[in-house]
């Protein structure tokens, strides 16, 4: 079962859950990012799902992405 981690877009909330899923990466753990924001009902509602595999900025804390420039 993968860890959920949520984030709702504060730059605190962000570094906790890049942090908590770059922990469980390393563990061997499976990881759920979501983007989310309190509702008017109080609970979370999720905006869309984080994917570190493919989205620069979800992975581990200090990844630096690179492009690849071609002459």
């Amino acid at each position: 079962m993968p860890l959920t981690v949520a984030c709702d877009g504060s730059e605190t909330a962000g570094a906790a859950a890049r942090w908590a899923a770059a922990y469980a990466v390393a563990a061997g753990e499976s990881v759920r990012l979501l983007h989310v924001r309190p509702s008017r009902g109080g609970g979370p509602e999720q905006l869309r799902p984080r994917r570190p595999d493919v989205e620069p900025g979800a992975g581990a804390p200090g990844r630096r992405w690179r492009t690849s420039r071609t002459s």
